[in-house]
């Protein structure tokens, strides 16, 4: 993710991104737990590498198709506004 992308002029980049994430994952995402960020190394001086678990739930038994889905229009949306890429 670039830290420099243009986000509407708010300050907190990380705070951004988990309330992005939450925002585009409902109603089916139940929490975003942030499991470690990296920079340096091979990243360039403006990309940072964010890792973090998703939890889904419905009333009912949820279809891969389904989280599939969520996940993106999630990935879509950080893409749009965070010029993320998904690592897989």
């Amino acid at each position: 993710m670039s830290r420099n992308a243009q986000h509407q002029g708010v300050v907190d980049f990380h705070s951004d991104v988990m309330a992005a994430v939450r925002a585009a994952g409902a109603p089916l995402l139940e929490t975003v737990q942030d499991l470690s960020r990296y920079e340096g190394g091979d990243r360039p001086a403006d990309a940072c590498s964010q890792a973090c678990r998703l939890v889904f739930r419905s009333h009912k038994t949820l279809a891969d198709a389904e989280v599939e889905a969520d996940i993106a229009t999630i990935m879509e949306d950080l893409t749009a506004r965070f010029d993320a890429q998904q690592r897989i």
